[in-house]
């Protein structure tokens, strides 16, 4: 990632050329800092690692203070070293965040961001420590809000912007957390998610900054994540091209297919993974590829078929299945044409099989080249 958009960049613009009490410079500390975070990052359930990047920001915090940048009274306890405590703790996140948010917002000289890179940290460390510390809803909203600025007070008050790499890891956060909710993440209980949280994880999926997120996903969730990103952009793209629109996602359907289907030849690899949350991964990407087998080209239609019916990488889906996975009547039409187009039996064949799925809409066959269309009344 390029250093202006790197986390801590906007600190080193201003203050690197700066030394500590002992001549060591800030931009040591600096990258010292932003080493130790990366790592924590891979690694977020290893406590020591986590020891090593709060003694490497208290260094930074401290040289800072030497220079006259950061308060003299920002501090929020004491380290079980003895040390001045600068940084959140998981048992008092929040109340930590109330304390140093102001402080965060104006973000003067890239300061802020140290702690809000932290912020962002925590919340990573809460998604797989359930038991002990929930995940804060609560605080990932205002921690949100602060990085990317949603409150008008914020941004007026603003006077470094965040970078690119703080707002791409809350972002993947966001995404780990939906992941978690929908029972595609760990063993957690599946959550009962009502139609406003699906939407907002459908939100998460199709902002811009799911691309510069995309990096920033652990590495124990990235081929479930795979798999829940392409399956749903799948899915995205085919309503897209039923509302004959361009789909937002850069990538085409060719590219999200190759990587959904190689993340689900792997998928029973995941270290620990159950039966159940695979098969809540291949129903992903069952309803994904059925949707989308209308809406692309011949041959890679083909392709996202074979899959469903080979019973190789998934087991042999059945096409009652299919249809009644998908949305509407004209959805069904359009893979009963892809159907008849791409098979080889004769029309009355598709009639007979197909047309429960269809209600009270009745099939009629037009001419070969094009197969059905739906009429309302008796056949004709």
């Amino acid at each position: 990632m390029p250093d202006d958009l790197g986390a801590l960049s906007h600190l080193g613009e201003s203050a690197d050329w700066l030394k500590d009490a002992e001549n060591v410079s800030i931009r040591d500390h600096r990258v010292a800092v932003r080493e130790a975070y990366r790592a924590t990052w891979l690694r977020p359930d290893e406590d020591a690692l986590d020891v090593e990047l709060r003694a490497a920001a208290g260094k930074l915090i401290d040289a800072l203070r030497h220079n006259h940048l950061y308060p003299e009274g920002m501090t929020l306890g004491t380290e079980p070293t003895g040390e001045r405590r600068y940084l959140a703790a998981l048992e008092t996140a929040r109340q930590d965040f109330e304390q140093l948010r102001d402080f965060c917002v104006t973000n003067r000289f890239g300061i802020g961001e140290i702690h809000m890179l932290y912020f962002v940290l925590l919340l990573s460390r809460m998604i797989g420590r359930a038991g002990a510390h929930p995940y804060d809803e609560v605080l990932q909203e205002a921690v949100g809000d602060v990085v990317y600025l949603r409150v008008p007070i914020y941004r007026a008050d603003n006077l470094s912007p965040f970078s690119v790499e703080l707002q791409g890891r809350l972002h993947a956060v966001r995404l780990v957390r939906a992941m978690q909710k929908l029972g595609i993440l760990d063993e957690s209980p599946r959550a009962k998610l009502g139609a406003g949280e699906h939407a907002e994880i459908s939100a998460l999926l199709s902002d811009p900054l799911r691309a510069d997120a995309d990096a920033y996903i652990p590495p124990n969730c990235t081929r479930s994540y795979v798999i829940f990103d392409t399956a749903s952009a799948l899915e995205a793209y085919a309503r897209a091209h039923a509302a004959n629109r361009a789909a937002l996602d850069e990538r085409g359907p060719e590219e999200l297919y190759a990587a959904l289907r190689h993340a689900l030849r792997h998928v029973k690899d995941i270290p620990g993974i159950s039966e159940e949350r695979m098969e809540r991964l291949r129903n992903l990407t069952v309803a994904a590829v059925v949707r989308a087998c209308a809406h692309v080209d011949g041959a890679l239609a083909r392709k996202m078929y074979a899959l469903l019916r080979n019973g190789k990488t998934l087991a042999r889906v059945r096409h009652g299945r299919m249809f009644k996975l998908l949305p509407n009547n004209s959805e069904r039409l359009n893979f009963l044409n892809f159907l008849y187009t791409n098979g080889t039996q004769n029309p009355v064949y598709y009639v007979e099989r197909f047309q429960k799925y269809f209600g009270g809409d009745k099939l009629h066959f037009v001419r070969k080249e094009t197969g059905f269309t739906l009429g309302r009344g008796k056949d004709q």
